[in-house]
């Protein structure tokens, strides 16, 4: 569960959304935090044609099905590759959750 902007969201509904989105052909949900322990969620993203549509496009997909905005970085596919294969594994990574509780 990702609690961001004041709205919570589930990685499984930010998926189906990138899912239905031909133009992307890969994508990664990167969740980490800020300095004062606020969730930050990132869309990283490998597209066909051109950024600036996609990146609105996806934009106003989120902003209409979960009322807010991610921030939106696209990548090369080489560094897709080392984003979701990480180094010794065979299953893919769609989700890096680098958030850690702070007790």
């Amino acid at each position: 569960m990702i609690k961001y902007k004041g709205t919570t969201l589930y990685p499984a509904t930010i998926s189906n959304l990138m899912e239905q989105i031909p133009a992307i052909k890969e994508y990664c949900i990167h969740i980490s935090k800020d300095e004062l322990g606020n969730d930050l969620l990132t869309l990283l993203m490998q597209q066909e044609g051109d950024e600036e549509a996609l990146q609105s496009q996806v934009r106003d997909a989120c902003r209409q099905q979960f009322r807010v905005t991610p921030d939106c970085k696209f990548l090369s596919p080489a560094d897709m590759q080392a984003l979701q294969f990480p180094r010794g594994s065979r299953k893919q990574r769609r989700i890096i959750d680098l958030r850690q509780d702070i007790l």
